[in-house]
């Protein structure tokens, strides 16, 4: 095998595993050309999307139509503020994908600039962080509310009022902070949510 061969068989081999590692985490990367205006997003992004790898060519208004409606101005704000001032970058931002399911994803990126200081590309990785938001939600609920409910329980099956009392008000208190900031969050209109028997 010839130097190049050898070469190309391991640039090959790179590509696969990084290919396969990125769906392995469930994590995609991107990059965009800022003065050509061209867009690249790996298999594994695509995926994320709710797209079949390679089924479009993206652009950054691409981008953006996935982005839920009521986060696009922040995140389009938060992309020009990182034209600016070149720094890195990261947030979680709610994504409406192909099939129309709305997940969590987080991404981080940074801008690339030539010797004159001029943002040539933006690079970076998107994750899908749906379930880990649930759980560490669930892990909240758990540690905060649950935990005062079954302390303030202790208290009045010893016939003690008053720390019941204010083991209750923590427990309403916590819930009442997790509910808002899922509202803040996922943008549900309160009152919007109604049991189902």
């Amino acid at each position: 095998m010839s130097a190049t061969e050898e070469s190309a068989a391991r640039l090959e081999r790179a590509e696969r595993q990084l290919a396969e590692a990125q769906q392995l985490a469930h994590v995609g990367s991107w990059e965009w050309d800022i003065p050509a205006d061209a867009v690249w997003w790996s298999d594994e992004l695509y995926r994320i999307y709710g797209l079949e790898p390679q089924s479009i060519s993206p652009s950054y208004d691409d981008f953006l139509e996935r982005v839920h409606p009521a986060d696009r101005a922040a995140v389009d704000a938060r992309n020009q503020k990182a034209f600016a001032d070149h720094q890195p970058f990261e947030d979680v931002k709610r994504i409406v994908r192909g099939d129309g399911v709305e997940i969590l994803m987080r991404t981080q990126g940074t801008v690339v600039c030539d010797a004159s200081g001029t943002a040539q590309r933006m690079v970076g990785i998107c994750e899908d962080v749906t379930h880990a938001e649930t759980r560490r939600r669930a892990g909240e609920i758990n540690d905060e509310v649950i935990q005062a409910l079954v302390l303030a329980g202790f208290h009045l099956d010893r016939g003690e009022v008053e720390p019941a009392r204010a083991a209750l008000h923590d427990a309403r208190r916590c819930a009442q902070r997790i509910a808002t900031d899922l509202i803040l969050r996922t943008g549900i209109e309160p009152g919007s949510l109604r049991l189902r028997r």
